[in-house]
């Protein structure tokens, strides 16, 4: 996958990300040296996010010279360890912000997916639809044919508003949040340390 379908993809999460700024407050943009390639061409953006469970600071840096990206979520609060469960129901749950801190685990069950995190793992923000499509990327690396084409083929229908389904997020330090579209789909309980 890459090329015009990715660009579109990114073109919608940003437009996505946009209906949901009145929950951003920018705090400083400043440009610094690439960590990657030592131009001064590394933009940095700084922002807070304003969500039910609390402030989240986010990191975001782009280098224009050669690509280089880096990213960080930090949570301003603290927070208990969380399960987060939303139902995908219809076409605009696939449009529910995800907010996923690097110590959360991403569950599928319909899908028998499972993503933990490692220590390289990266928080980032998307759509639900954004984070099928991350998962589709990933299959794509591993596709060996009938059981992942079936698979793909799922998350596909699920992408298309054809399947339901649902998503778990857990995260031991409560950093990750689901802004969903329709509030009464998510369901939040609190794990026991």
């Amino acid at each position: 996958m890459g090329g015009i379908e990715e660009t579109a993809r990114e073109k919608d999460s940003l437009d996505v990300v946009s209906q949901y700024s009145k929950f951003f407050k920018k705090i400083d943009t400043f440009t610094g040296t690439c960590p990657s390639c030592g131009k001064s061409t590394f933009t940095i953006i700084e922002f807070t996010y304003n969500t039910p469970y609390g402030n989240i600071l986010v990191i975001s840096g782009y280098c224009e010279a050669c690509g280089y990206k880096f990213s960080d979520i930090l949570n301003l609060d603290i927070h208990r360890p969380i399960k987060l469960i939303l139902e995908i129901r219809e076409p605009n749950d696939l449009r529910s912000l995800i907010i996923r801190s690097k110590t959360a685990k991403i569950i599928l069950p319909d899908f028998g997916i499972e993503v933990h995190p490692g220590p390289a793992a990266l928080p980032y923000i998307t759509t639900v639809d954004g984070l099928l499509y991350r998962v589709l990327d990933i299959l794509e690396l591993f596709s060996n044919g009938g059981k992942c084409k079936q698979l793909e083929n799922a998350i596909n229908s699920a992408i298309e508003g054809k399947r339901a389904f649902t998503l778990i997020i857990e995260d031991p330090y409560g950093n990750s949040a689901i802004i969903p579209y329709h509030k009464s789909r998510l369901t939040i309980e609190y794990l026991k340390v």
